[in-house]
């Protein structure tokens, strides 16, 4: 988090200096969007923008749900981001969409350009 600090120096003059009480600054959480039509995962989106050092991608995959911005539907997302997931991301795994797009992770089964699977 940064704040910032206003100092006055005389008339008319102000020294405005940012403080950061974070060593790292920001890094993006990225996963892969589930097409349960053809049972792959589309190609790595950024989730949301996160404060601090990045965590890395190199952790077991996890199944974020979330609704469709579009049309309120429900979405899966498969990510490996190690550390925290996004502030209120439902990582319980209930959603129904969750076990195959697992599975597709698993299997390697990404979406080729014509939406099909490789």
């Amino acid at each position: 988090m940064k704040r910032f600090v206003a100092r006055v120096l005389g008339p008319g003059l102000t020294l405005l200096a940012a403080t950061s009480c974070d060593a790292g600054g920001a890094y993006l959480y990225t996963g892969n969007l589930y097409d349960p039509q053809n049972d792959c995962l589309g190609k790595l989106e950024a989730l949301d923008v996160l404060e601090g050092t990045d965590p890395g991608a190199t952790c077991g995959a996890k199944c974020i749900a979330a609704k469709n911005a579009d049309d309120g539907g429900a979405e899966v997302f498969i990510s490996t981001m190690c550390g925290p997931a996004p502030y209120k991301a439902d990582v319980s795994g209930s959603s129904p969409l969750c076990a195959p797009a697992l599975s597709a992770q698993g299997r390697g089964a990404f979406c080729a350009s014509d939406s099909g699977t490789d």
